[in-house]
């Protein structure tokens, strides 16, 4: 617990399998002075000081991860090492039931000023929340905080302001349709992957036993489509059953000779001989959410163009998961579409001069900021290699967030293609767009 420990110990607490703590008996906590503290101070009888709390090591200290001598050095054993101790391990090592049990009393006369993290509780930490949520400022839609569930309509808020929101009640009234505060809430998990396929897999199993649904992160983009382009009969059917949580959808556009290169994909679908179906063969990859999804939103080449299908999980569908970086739980995965039939087309939506025109008025724009956005990200992850040192690359412990984000980041510069790409799209556009007199 000194500056010469290393995160070893934070680090194996870390690991330890919660499941299996030593059950907590509730106890008498008794008051002791800093006086009394100070004369158990060496090995077999070794206390110290956390904050406020009085922690009994004598038995622990030969199991410390981080070994005995950092224990029994005269600046820990019998000690204060509250700076020392948060500079090495998060908060949460000490509500461990196995490491809480070694509390076993208070300093007389001090009050406690380190609390751990209260759920849904507002941190006090300068930028930790956005404006809108900090003391001193206000939003006209921010009332209060409301725990997330469907008969909240949050599933329909996090599709962002729209058609889809008229007629709905948010938040019990909360909030008007121009709130996105889901979006916030959903961030401060901090942990990517979350929104995307954490808490869908949670969801497919609440939804597999009969209980509410949470959260839906694959619809933010496989639902568009269906909601400004899907025909008045299949908005019906799908996006009550979407918004509500009973459904799951995603979006199916990458490929793996493609990527993200729309007009380069080869999944094809032809009408079926009556007419009435489309077939749809192909591949497709680096899908998210496909696991646990009922809904596909397919890209496919047609006769028309580019158009999008969508497909319900059915007979010549396959699937295999693909391990990835970012985050397991995103359910990600390589499928093969063979002879699958479906009767739904959201409608051609990227017909050569739609294309065109859509390249030309908007494609730059949203270049240039996909490629900010991600620029700026990577920046911060690079500079936490400065603040946070030898634990920017530990998995566990005081640097796991930090580690997660610098090592999934570099994942954002592929959505919606590469930001080199589509930099160098930009600049192309607003050059072919340039004025001949203009001039510097």
């Amino acid at each position: 617990m000194t500056p010469t420990a290393t995160d070893t110990t934070s680090d194996l607490i870390d690991q330890t399998n919660i499941k299996n703590s030593i059950p907590i008996v509730a106890k008498e906590l008794k008051e002791f002075s800093r006086e009394d503290v100070e004369k158990h101070n060496k090995q077999g009888d070794l206390w110290v000081i956390i904050d406020v709390k009085m922690y009994d090591l004598s038995r622990f200290a030969s199991m410390h991860p981080g070994g005995l001598a950092v224990l029994i050095n005269e600046e820990v054993a019998g000690q204060d090492v509250t700076e020392s101790f948060y500079g090495l391990h998060r908060h949460e090592v000490l509500e461990c039931p196995q490491y809480a049990h070694l509390q076993i009393g208070v300093l007389r006369g001090e009050e406690s000023v380190i609390h751990g993290r209260v759920p849904g509780a507002l941190s006090k930490v300068p930028y930790a929340e956005p404006t809108w949520l900090s003391e001193g400022f206000s939003s006209p839609y921010y009332i209060e905080h409301v725990a997330p569930g469907s008969a909240l309509n949050l599933h329909a808020m996090q599709m962002g302001p729209g058609k889809h929101l008229k007629g709905l009640t948010l938040m019990k009234g909360l909030v008007t349709p121009e709130e996105l505060i889901i979006t916030q809430e959903i961030v401060c998990c901090g942990a990517r992957g979350y929104g995307d396929g954490a808490v869908q897999s949670c969801i497919w199993l609440c939804h597999q036993r009969g209980c509410p649904t949470v959260l839906l992160g694959g619809k933010v983009i496989g639902l568009p489509p269906v909601l400004n382009f899907g025909s008045p009969e299949l908005k019906a059917k799908i996006i009550p059953e979407v918004l509500s949580g009973k459904k799951f959808i995603c979006l199916t556009i990458s490929e793996a000779h493609a990527s993200s290169d729309v007009m380069g994909m080869q999944t094809t679908a032809i009408k079926s001989d009556d007419g009435k179906e489309w077939i749809v063969n192909g591949t497709k990859k680096w899908i998210t959410n496909r696991q646990f999804t009922d809904y596909f939103t397919t890209g496919c080449k047609t006769e028309d163009g580019f158009t999008v299908i969508l497909i319900s999980r059915t007979d010549g569908i396959s699937m295999k998961p693909i391990k990835i970086s970012y985050s397991p739980t995103a359910g990600t995965v390589y499928i093969t579409f063979d002879n699958v039939r479906s009767q739904w087309r959201t409608r051609s939506v990227l017909k050569a001069e739609s294309y065109k025109e859509q390249l030309t008025k908007l494609t730059g724009q949203i270049a240039f900021l996909k490629m900010y956005s991600v620029r700026s990200a990577q920046e911060t992850a690079q500079d936490t290699v400065q603040i946070f040192d030898g634990r920017r690359i530990t998995k566990t412990g005081m640097g796991r967030f930090i580690e997660h984000y610098h090592r999934t980041v570099p994942f954002d510069a592929l959505l919606g293609g590469a930001e080199d790409v589509l930099g160098d799209l930009g600049v192309r556009q607003a050059m072919r767009a340039m004025p001949k007199s203009a001039r510097l």
